[in-house]
């Protein structure tokens, strides 16, 4: 085969690049690495802030069912409240005996039992109905928190999660005029209004008092554990007095000392981006910040007189306040 030359007038020819090796240079996965680098760090806070916000929904609805097993109980029992002077009387007392009932409280101041037994099918057998209170039906989604000791034989330590809900105390005394003897709490720092008794039909603002908070006991400052005593004085595993007050081996032990959130109170009680959510006597939920939270009026029935105001945490609190 002959090679002719190009004429004179033909176009010079191009020279040809050789194709590139199908792929991205060195530079080019540098500048997409870093912006899915980029789109991760918008995403993340984002989707970590939508997920909290999911976790939140959840625990409200949670406390708008127990609202609706509160009202039905009452209904069902003269209005009384389901606590230690009510359906936990004689818990633990002298001569005590379990029936192994899955309505019979594990504890004098354990409120679901009573409530819930029957309507969800909880256990007869007391260690397994305890185990019951803190699985899903009553835990906050948003708490990954496990008791550090065990409970009886059979739950090992670090196997109970740790409970999402406490009953809040202040409702759950006698007033003067009851039992016959002036109701002091925390210490005599605290006097239950005259004549109250823990019934719903008692409780005046229903929309402004709590009936159940986040946060349980007990915190000793390095281990939380479940109290397995039958009787308790200051509210077990069950009941708190609420973050406005709380107790120094409580859940709010931080906020008491401080005067502020720290990762204590957001650990235990304020898990919602800072707020913590709570029921109220006339069946709403809400979710409130640490302002909102701290308002005493909210943990004890209208007409409780604070005798000293150094037991709660809100500075605007004083000596001989009338709770309203």
């Amino acid at each position: 085969m002959r090679f002719t030359p190009a004429s004179p007038d033909s176009p010079t020819p191009r020279t040809r690049r050789p194709d590139r090796a199908n792929g991205f240079t060195l530079i080019e996965l540098l500048v997409v690495i870093s912006i899915i680098a980029l789109l991760i760090g918008i995403l993340l806070p984002a989707l970590g802030a939508a997920r909290n916000t999911a976790r939140g929904a959840v625990c409200l609805s949670n406390l708008r069912q127990f609202g609706i097993t509160v009202a039905t109980y009452a209904a069902d029992n003269n209005q009384w409240l389901a606590g230690p002077n009510t359906s936990g009387f004689g818990v633990g007392g002298p001569g005590h005996v379990f029936r192994e009932l899955p309505t019979e409280p594990v504890q004098n101041m354990d409120w679901v039992s009573p409530m819930f037994g029957n309507e969800l099918g909880l256990p007869a057998d007391r260690l397994e109905r305890i185990v019951e209170h803190f699985e899903n039906d009553f835990r906050c989604p948003a708490n990954d928190e496990f008791y550090d000791n065990g409970v009886g034989d059979e739950v090992n330590a670090g196997e109970l999660p740790y409970g999402s809900y406490s009953a809040v105390l202040g409702f759950h005394f006698f007033g003067n005029g009851i039992t016959g003897d002036t109701q002091s709490v925390i210490n005599g720092s605290i006097n239950v209004t005259d004549r109250y008794k823990p019934s719903l039909d008692a409780i005046a603002n229903v929309s402004d008092k709590a009936a159940i908070s986040e946060g349980v006991r007990y915190w000793d400052g390095t281990v939380m554990t479940y109290n397995d005593f039958e009787r308790q004085v200051q509210g077990g595993n069950y009941m708190e007095y609420g973050p406005a007050v709380g107790h120094v081996n409580g859940p709010f032990n931080g906020m008491r000392t401080t005067g502020k959130l720290d990762d204590l109170a957001r650990r235990f009680a304020f898990r919602h981006n800072d707020n913590i959510n709570q029921l109220f006597f006339d069946g709403h939920a809400e979710s409130r910040g640490e302002e909102e939270a701290l308002d005493i009026n909210a943990y004890f029935p209208s007409g409780t007189v604070v005798l000293r105001a150094s037991v709660t945490v809100d500075p605007n609190d004083i000596n001989n306040q009338v709770i309203e």
